[in-house]
């Protein structure tokens, strides 16, 4: 994929205009094939704190619609928005940074859309079936809304293969 490919699925026409939580949700959900050079390119033209604020809005809303079942994705979820948000903050003083940065974000692609990780049953039917992490999100949040009756088993959303967990000491509050 190219930037010029890259910008067109993000609906954007450079990277400083990649502002909104829209903008994370494209660049996620996307089934485009979605390379590090590409986003590397892109991300860059963008401000760390800009990329925060978005990733952060993205995914507070994703872990406000996980089922109550889903508790061992919210910790992964946390784990790789804690990670996201360390790494843009340090984008201007670390160059490594960015590089790593875009390896996460595919890397968190590829399990998020992983077909067939969670069971999805109705509970009214008892008819099931598989589907990526973020199809059963979007499954819940329509089940809330139309009340159908279904359950979602994350058992087996697989490792998440978090090599360090980034934490920036700044963001770390004492809590008396």
């Amino acid at each position: 994929m190219t930037r010029e490919e890259l910008l067109s699925v993000l609906d954007i026409d450079n990277g400083s205009d990649f502002q909104y939580v829209e903008n994370m949700a494209d660049l996620v959900e996307s089934e485009e094939e979605i390379t590090e050079d590409a986003l590397a390119t892109v991300l860059a033209e963008v401000e760390g704190e800009t990329f925060i604020e978005v990733s952060e809005g993205y995914f507070g809303d994703l872990m406000d619609h996980l089922p109550d079942e889903a508790a061992e994705a919210y910790t992964v979820i946390e784990a790789i928005r804690n990670n996201f948000r360390t790494l843009a903050g340090q984008m201007k003083e670390d160059p490594t940074s960015l590089t790593r940065l875009c390896e996460e974000i595919v890397r968190f692609r590829a399990w998020f859309t992983e077909p067939d990780t969670v069971t999805c049953t109705d509970e009214d039917t008892g008819d099931a079936h598989t589907e990526s992490i973020m199809d059963a999100v979007a499954d819940h949040r329509l089940s809330v809304l139309d009340g159908n009756n279904w359950t979602f088993d994350f058992g087996n959303i697989g490792d998440y293969p978090i090599d360090d967990y980034i934490v920036n000491l700044g963001d770390l509050q004492y809590v008396d």
